[in-house]
């Protein structure tokens, strides 16, 4: 026959003891013990095979250590804790000092370790533990006496051993512990975990009873137990954009890296201060903006950014909850790693009360790959210097030297996207002018003179497809003197940018233009024109290329040229 007792909600279900054999299934919310046994199928807290987790990589625990010793009548049973799994561990049971005056115990000890071992994601190659977790601990400990007369317990104690002090009277329902409302868990931040690692609880519950000899009264049923877990959840910055998985993520340049936090359960606290640490590796940026388009009606209506603007990372950009870049150059001997720091906050009632001011988290290595390239070059035609070139006076167009450009890209494979999008790539030219005329003796010069501004286009022309196809492209300058010239004298500067945006922008814009290679060239002229011969171009007239390097900075400007607004 049961014999039940008054039961304590504890907060994380309804402890009831019982003289009996084992019970029935139950709820997953009850304790239920017996004497000398005891049966968890608690779900008390987070348990690590079971926490949610942003990487599908995780840390199982296992548990061993701790005793329930019991003596009555004399007699000494000693049953070690059990338990684990998906369910806490711990150990419990009772201790029944019968009439009229038999002693007895209930004591339980020794030291619980909890052993965590990493379980990679079998669906990510090279898949390793993260660079840190945060270590949940809770441990409750609790005695309840049934019948008793209170000088007879000489003495009770409970402790969780983690720092949760003691509720209750001295002889009465007491616990401690770290479980259920208002009651808390313990955290810790472990970095560098590894594969394995072990954290460690010594709780402890005391129960004694001396009967005295003039006590015939019922039985003194007292009882009590541990129950105790610990997860470790993963704490580090959670990389987006690219591919691979997160230890083995890899990025192209120009293609968006950004950076979120995984706090391992935790919160940020209230006013964070986040504080991003960005490599200098890959030379990370903000942004490359094109704006304040314009029609080009004198090429086709082509809208052309009369704008473009390098945008470097500021300090603002270093504060935010979350951050996002883009690499310039590639960084393949060393690879990169984001950090950021900010306050965590732990549950109310949980410890340590203050959470951990400035935690640092970091990402896995990542690395930042390029294309395949053949630099930029440019080879110009023969020079019709010296020749009688007949020129129309009405339209004022001379043609002189051309200049064509050929170069090579490849997006690696592994980078084209399912959608098949490769990315693209092509040119932007800058003009830099100096153009003077001779009319009625006076010396005259183009609008906007000495002012670089983009070359008619964003690219030049048209994109090519980065297959590793070759590229080419051309210019012919040309001059343009003004009704009554009779002399005009050119020097042009240019700068031709290799420009790549590898695959994304097909895909919600996560890539961004960057610049591969670069390269300028001159041209100069002289020309005069002989009163009923026509124009004559000047012996001295040449060009010239110089190659640039690469990964150069990126081209800017606040000007466009457009062939019909190039006029006197």
């Amino acid at each position: 026959m049961n014999r039940t007792v008054p039961m304590w909600n504890s907060g994380i279900g309804i402890i009831s003891f019982v003289d009996a054999a084992p019970p029935p299934v139950y709820s997953n919310k009850f304790v239920h013990y017996c004497k000398m046994c005891v049966w968890f199928t608690a779900s008390v807290v987070l348990m690590a095979a079971s926490a949610s987790r942003a990487r599908a990589g995780h840390y199982v625990v296992t548990y061993t250590g701790g005793t329930v010793v019991t003596t009555e009548n004399g007699k000494a049973t000693t049953v070690n804790y059990s338990g684990g799994g998906t369910s806490s561990y711990g150990g419990g049971g009772s201790c029944d000092c019968t009439s009229p005056h038999t002693s007895g115990s209930l004591v339980l000890g020794g030291q619980i370790t909890a052993t965590f071992t990493f379980v990679p994601d079998p669906s990510v190659p090279g898949d390793i533990p993260p660079p840190a977790v945060v270590i949940e601990q809770t441990c409750f400990a609790w005695a309840s006496p049934y019948s008793y007369n209170a000088s007879e317990i000489t003495g009770e104690s409970a402790d969780c051993g983690l720092g949760f002090p003691q509720v209750g009277p001295a002889t009465g329902d007491v616990h401690s512990g770290g479980s259920g409302p208002g009651l808390g868990a313990l955290y810790e931040i472990k970095q560098n975990p590894g594969n394995s690692f072990s954290v460690t609880c010594s709780p402890s519950l005391n129960i004694t009873v001396a009967r005295n000899a003039s006590d015939t009264g019922p039985d003194v049923i007292v009882g009590g137990g541990v129950s105790y877990t610990a997860a470790a959840n993963p704490l580090y910055i959670s990389l987006n954009g690219g591919i691979g998985g997160q230890a083995t993520r890899q990025y192209l340049i120009g293609q968006s890296c950004g950076g979120s936090l995984v706090t391992g359960g935790l919160s940020v606290a209230p006013m964070p201060n986040y504080k991003w640490a960005i490599p200098a590796a890959g030379s990370p940026f903000k942004n490359w903006v094109l704006s304040n388009y314009v029609v080009n009606t004198g090429m086709g209506n082509a809208e052309v950014p009369e704008t473009a603007t390098y945008e470097p990372l500021q300090q603002a950009d270093l504060t935010q909850s979350g951050f996002q870049c883009y690499f310039k150059k590639p960084n393949l001997s060393k690879p990169i790693k984001l950090t950021c720091s900010c306050d965590l906050a732990v549950p109310s009632g949980a410890l340590p009360a203050a959470g951990f001011p400035g935690t640092s988290f970091q990402s896995f290595q990542f690395s930042v790959q390029q294309p395949a390239f053949k630099s930029l070059t440019g080879s110009f035609t023969a020079n019709n210097q010296g020749q009688d070139i007949d020129l129309d006076r009405v339209s004022g167009t001379l043609g002189l030297n051309h200049i064509d450009f050929y170069g090579t890209v490849t997006t690696p494979a592994a980078f084209v996207t399912s959608n098949g999008d490769i990315g693209e790539w092509g040119l932007v030219q800058l003009w830099t002018p100096n153009r003077t005329a001779t009319v009625n003796g006076n010396t005259v010069a183009i609008r906007n003179n000495g002012m670089q501004g983009l070359d008619n286009f964003m690219p030049y022309q048209h994109y090519w497809i980065p297959d590793g196809s070759q590229g080419d492209n051309w210019d012919a300058p040309f001059m343009n003197p003004p009704g009554g010239a009779v002399a005009e004298s050119d020097t042009d500067s240019f700068y031709d940018y290799m420009l790549y945006r590898p695959p994304g922008a097909s895909t919600g814009g996560n890539s961004c233009w960057v610049p591969l290679n670069y390269l300028t060239w001159t041209w100069n002229a002289t020309a005069t024109y002989v009163s009923g011969s026509g124009w004559y171009l000047d012996s001295n007239s040449s060009e010239s290329i110089s190659p640039g390097t690469t990964y150069p900075a990126f081209p800017t400007w606040t000007f466009a040229w457009m062939n019909n607004q190039t006029g006197w």
